[in-house]
């Protein structure tokens, strides 16, 4: 979480979507082990967070608002507007959560409030504890501020399985790292880590595929543009 980060504070993160981001969807995937940002939503942001699961998140979640001192002396963005619904959150070993969507960002710069619409999410802590939806400065909507078109959220109660099977760039050949983390959910175990050095440090990585290149040293220019022209023509 620490290790060689320069602030010398818990830094295992997740999504970080940035002030006046607007309209973006997260949608089926896999949050495992990040400390904090599950992820965090600024200020001025207008999203969809659906059918994610969520496992051993440390201090916080969902994280929404903007960082009140990036903003000294402005006018901060507008509080953020989102719909969460459908996903599944899973305690483990890291977790300490007070709420499942907060106005903070656990570091020296607190949140301002957010505007969240709350639907279908299942909250379970390995300890049976009931997890409040909501922290403080979360103001709940009736309604969803915005959603995907043609978009159909599946329930929470399938979305681990639905999550575990699909996720990542290629779930039907998941490198050693992914495979390590989804089983590690399946079966409950993993932990927020410090170091790569705690799982076993960088996995091997195979040489890619390369060829020999010829490129005119004093004609560069008309070779581009022959190549632009025969990838065109293809």
């Amino acid at each position: 979480m620490v290790s060689t980060h320069s602030k010398k504070e818990p830094h295992s993160k997740g999504s970080l979507i940035h002030d006046n981001v607007q309209e973006v969807a997260i949608l089926g995937n896999l949050y495992a082990h990040n400390d904090d940002r599950n992820p965090l939503f600024k200020g001025g942001t207008t999203g969809v967070f659906a059918n994610n699961l969520i496992y051993d998140p440390g201090r916080f979640a969902i994280s929404a608002g903007a960082a009140v001192s990036e903003w000294e002396g402005r006018t901060p963005p507008p509080l953020p507007r989102l719909a969460v619904v459908g996903n599944a959150l899973l305690g483990g070993s890291s977790t300490r959560l007070k709420a499942f969507v907060v106005a903070n960002s656990g570091g020296k710069s607190p949140l301002g409030g957010a505007q969240v619409y709350l639907a279908d999410n299942l909250l379970t802590l390995r300890n049976a504890a009931l997890l409040p939806e909501t922290g403080p400065q979360i103001t709940r909507l009736e309604t969803a501020p915005l959603w995907p078109e043609g978009f159909q959220a599946i329930p929470a109660a399938r979305v681990k399985d639905a999550v575990l099977a699909h996720a990542g760039a290629r779930p039907l050949q998941r490198d050693e790292v992914d495979t390590r983390i989804v089983a590690g959910v399946r079966d409950g175990g993993g932990r927020v880590i410090d170091s790569q050095e705690d799982v076993g440090s960088y996995p091997a990585v195979r040489a890619a595929l390369t060829r020999h290149l010829d490129v005119p040293e004093h004609a560069v220019a008309a070779w581009l543009r022959g190549l632009s022209d025969e990838l065109v023509g293809r």
